[in-house]
């Protein structure tokens, strides 16, 4: 038996009783079922214009991204129109800013190549440049111990109109009063970041 067979069986049996009329019987419809249908229409539509509003109060200002992918900030506003910063960090996929080849630590955000194992060994090094955005983003590197492989650094972000934005440090640990090794502490300092 084919399907067709087994559809015909299947449904051969049902039959409309009497006329079939597809038309609307616009009569069975009151005046007041009418208005009560209008009403309800109505409250969906404010119900849904008052939740579009509430979501355009509490709404993303701007998204920026930090090197390699590390880091994001977002800036919302709410209601009063207070902006509120958060930045995340990606700890699962941080992209190193340096890379160590022979005993030396090299800097390598923005296709840089920069030996800089000598200058973290006494100080700090700092870094920074201008995104496509507007955004200059400052670095900071420096060493935890004496061993090359113990490095920390830091990304920082300023807008445009000279405002730090917010920023990030990786591989430096903070102590009980929130202050994170030498080198990390002079480079903030240094460049006044007030966080």
């Amino acid at each position: 038996m084919t399907n067709r067979e087994r559809y015909k069986q299947a449904f051969g049996a049902i039959h409309a009783s009497g006329e079939i009329n597809l038309e609307a019987d616009m009569k069975n419809y009151s005046a007041r079922a009418i208005r009560r249908t209008a009403a309800v229409c109505l409250c969906a539509v404010m119900l849904l214009c008052a939740g579009v509003t509430a979501f355009a109060v509490n709404t993303e200002l701007k998204t920026i991204l930090g090197w390699g992918g590390n880091s994001e900030i977002r800036q919302t506003t709410d209601e009063n129109g207070n902006t509120e910063t958060t930045t995340y960090l990606f700890t699962d996929s941080l992209t190193e800013p340096v890379e160590l080849e022979n005993g030396r630590v090299y800097f390598i955000v923005n296709g840089e190549h920069i030996d800089i194992t000598d200058t973290i060994s006494e100080k700090t090094f700092s870094y920074s440049y201008v995104d496509s955005d507007g955004y200059t983003h400052y670095w900071l590197v420096g060493l935890n111990t004496d061993e090359a492989g113990n490095y920390g650094y830091a990304e920082y972000i300023k807008g445009e109109n000279g405002e730090w934005i917010g920023g990030y440090s990786a591989r430096a640990s903070l102590d009980s009063d929130g202050k994170g090794p030498e080198w990390l502490e002079a480079g903030k300092a240094e460049l006044g970041i007030p966080w």
